[in-house]
């Protein structure tokens, strides 16, 4: 017997644009640290419906 199929939708919507500023360095890393959670967020995510 096949198992049922899974058709995942993701729908994503970022509320909150990090914008990665060179000219101020602490904050830039503070931004790098948040984008580099969020990927690591989005690619747990993915990889339970993979």
């Amino acid at each position: 017997m096949k198992p049922p199929a899974v058709i995942l939708d993701l729908s994503l919507v970022f509320e909150t644009v990090i914008k990665l500023d060179a000219a101020n360095p602490e904050q830039l890393q503070e931004d790098i640290r948040r984008v580099n959670d969020l990927l690591r967020d989005l690619g747990e995510l993915l990889s339970r419906y993979s």
